[in-house]
């Protein structure tokens, strides 16, 4: 199925792409940045952990010339006549995917859900073009919200204090953690984007301006990854390139 060029403007655009199984806003972030490196010609991306193939939908309706593929263990009947599937078991694969190497791969709130991050790091190394972009999104648990359910209850936002394996995200991965694991894997981050808060998020700023002051103070270099909106946003969307 192809889709017509979409003749809105690009804010009406971006306002529509939907939520998906991530947080608000996190998809339109991923998106812009993938408009700013490819809009107007043809790539190659591959979603993964692509779930129904939505977010590929919305790449899609504004990038027509996009060659879309998915990857997942179970391949989405709704997305079938519009991407390519690549099945995978990404606890166990661990070659390039097929029809690589590609000019973009996106992971997008699917980090949490794979047991050894740095092999599923690496196989995405080997799967994107040496001029590609890798753009992956997780669950900030450095926020105010996290920093004190941490310190009252032992556990992070969404997380239960006993995660058992095999849930939907299971995997707890703070972002110093994984700021060293995309540098195992042969990666540099080029920027970090926080998803924007929520109302209720918002009610966290009267905490979150003292804590970031006495940041810019103590550790001036932490403002690199976090900024103040950091501290009450719920995601954040990291962008890499291979090294």
């Amino acid at each position: 199925m192809s889709y017509p060029r979409v003749s809105l403007p690009l804010h009406q655009k971006l306002s529509q792409i939907p939520r998906g199984d991530t947080c608000r806003g996190v998809n339109r972030i991923v998106i812009e940045n993938l408009l700013a490196h490819f809009e107007g010609r043809d790539f190659t991306i591959l979603d993964v952990a692509c779930g129904d193939g939505g977010f590929l939908d919305a790449v899609l309706r504004l990038m027509p010339d996009a060659i879309t593929y998915g990857s997942d263990r179970v391949e989405p009947t709704s997305a079938a006549s519009k991407h390519t599937f690549l099945p995978t078991d990404l606890e166990v694969d661990t070659e390039p995917f097929d029809d690589g190497p590609f000019d973009a791969i996106t992971c997008i709130s699917g980090l949490m859900e794979y047991d050894n991050t740095l092999t599923f790091l690496q196989r995405i190394r080997r799967s994107i073009r040496a001029d590609g972009i890798v753009l992956l999104t997780n669950d900030n648990l450095l926020s105010v919200r996290d920093r004190l359910l941490y310190l009252l209850q032992g556990r992070f936002g969404q997380y239960p204090f006993n995660v058992k394996t095999g849930s939907p995200t299971w995997k707890i991965l703070p972002l110093q953690n994984l700021v060293r694991l995309i540098d195992q894997a042969g990666f540099r981050i080029d920027s970090i984007s926080y998803a924007p808060p929520s109302l209720i998020d918002g009610l966290w700023l009267p905490l979150a301006l003292p804590l970031f002051a006495l940041q810019r103070l103590t550790v001036p270099a932490l403002s690199l990854y976090l900024p103040l909106n950091a501290l009450i946003s719920r995601h954040y969307v990291l962008v890499c390139r291979p090294i």
